[in-house]
């Protein structure tokens, strides 16, 4: 990897304010990445910790695991799509995770949620209590709008489950 103080010595002053501009986007970026963790972990201390526990890891035979369980869900569309319906419409039944059965019913949190609170939560899950996988997208705004305004999300939240892979 080429350094910016190798380009700008190698370059001299006419890349000066692209590389200034560069330097902008970078920074802006890093920023904007570190305040959707921070908003996601204040969301989900508050609106998932409780059953989920803070760090991520859920209550034997209740609540499921977050942390480090979701890669498989993580990698595909089919798997953010499921993340955000089963965040706004609340799955309910039996969920196998390392081969351990949780039964239980999630709050609806689209009711409790705006969709910028939903995809902060879901990208601090995605990203905080898991590694992302080859193949992660962030979490965004239109698919959580998306999913809120379709009219079968809701009522296909449980088999589109199922043809997920195992957790």
């Amino acid at each position: 990897m080429i350094s910016l103080a190798a380009v700008k010595a190698k370059c001299g002053e006419c890349f000066r304010p692209a590389l200034r501009g560069i330097s902008w986007v970078i920074l802006s970026f890093t920023l904007n990445a570190a305040a959707h963790a921070e908003d996601g972990a204040h969301v989900y201390s508050s609106r998932c910790a409780a059953c989920h526990q803070s760090d991520g890891k859920g209550v034997d035979g209740r609540c499921p695991p977050l942390r480090q369980s979701l890669s498989g869900w993580l990698a595909t569309p089919q798997g953010r799509s499921y993340l955000v319906a089963a965040a706004l419409y609340g799955p309910v039944g039996e969920l196998k995770v390392d081969g351990k059965t949780y039964s239980s019913i999630m709050p609806a949190m689209g009711r409790r949620m705006n969709d910028d609170e939903i995809v902060a939560v879901l990208r601090y899950v995605g990203e905080n209590l898991n590694t992302p996988p080859a193949g992660y997208q962030p979490f965004d705004a239109a698919l959580v709008a998306s999913l809120r305004s379709s009219p079968t999300a809701e009522d296909s939240l449980m088999a589109d489950r199922g043809k997920l892979p195992p957790r």
